[in-house]
């Protein structure tokens, strides 16, 4: 019983890890308006977050408002799960700058 509650618990610290990972490198290395999915996962390859984790985040955040996705070509605004990271551009949004910048606190982001 310990062992899968000491899973859970380290399941999650990485959980809100990765999510300040992501915010962070909006910020600090992708800091044009819009990237794209295959830019984020170059500047994270150090971080050694796999696909599956990668894709998690993304949909939480991108769920908390903290991103938004929209296809490159129309640039019509489109749910990042939905598409190939070959079509889409990410942008953090300005819910996504409060949580970065300390005016608002999400319990799942470490920053």
């Amino acid at each position: 019983m310990n062992l899968r509650n000491d899973e859970i618990t380290r399941d999650r610290e990485k959980f809100k890890q990765n999510n300040g990972t992501i915010l962070r490198m909006t910020v600090q290395v992708l800091p044009c308006a819009w990237f794209t999915k295959k830019d984020l996962k170059t500047v994270l390859a150090a971080e050694k977050m796999t696909a599956n984790e990668l894709n998690y985040s993304l949909n939480y955040l991108e769920g908390a408002g903290y991103i938004e996705g929209r296809l490159a070509e129309t640039r019509a605004k489109v749910s990042i799960a939905d598409f190939d990271e070959d079509l889409l551009e990410l942008k953090l949004t300005a819910e996504g700058t409060k949580v970065i910048m300390g005016f608002v606190q999400d319990n799942a982001v470490e920053i």
